[in-house]
């Protein structure tokens, strides 16, 4: 049985795993909340393979989830807590939250090499993102998947 894995790290505890084999391709993503794991067949996707560069968008929420923090703390402090308000290290976890808001959201713009493929209708697909670690593996099974799909392109329908 022709078999080819790989594990993309996506995100900092998110992974996906991607196993092609003779007749489909199966790709199984993980992180802390979720997990799930789809079959495509090579028939059902589309012979044109996207590569480009992407930031990672858990960037984009991670910033957004310290900015909400802090408005949360400040917002509680001014309604609650009103003593803390002079306080410097309360000053400076405000400040400190919005700084680590300010990195990630920066982090954002930093790009991946990262090839989609899509099914025919358009409705899913996956991503092998391309990491110094993984670029030899990875391109391997991108030629193996893309010619499996071209082979079965070429069949006739039965």
């Amino acid at each position: 049985m022709d078999k080819l894995e790989i594990v993309s790290p996506l995100f900092l505890l998110e992974r996906e795993k991607i196993t092609a084999l003779t007749d489909k391709v199966i790709v199984e993503f993980t992180n802390p909340i979720r997990e799930y794991r789809v079959e495509f067949k090579y028939s059902e996707l589309k012979p044109r393979v996207v590569r480009g560069k992407s930031g990672d968008p858990g960037w984009t929420n991670l910033g957004n989830f310290l900015l909400a923090l802090a408005a949360i703390i400040a917002f509680g402090s001014l309604l609650v807590f009103r003593s803390f308000l002079d306080s410097s290290y309360y000053q400076q976890i405000l400040l400190g939250l919005a700084a680590l808001s300010l990195v990630a959201h920066s982090l954002r713009l930093v790009k991946h090499d990262k090839v989609w493929f899509d099914e025919k209708d358009g409705s899913h697909g996956f991503l092998i993102k391309l990491t110094h670690d993984n670029r030899e593996e990875a391109e391997k099974i991108i030629s193996h998947i893309t010619k499996k799909i071209n082979q079965a392109k070429s069949k006739p329908a039965k």
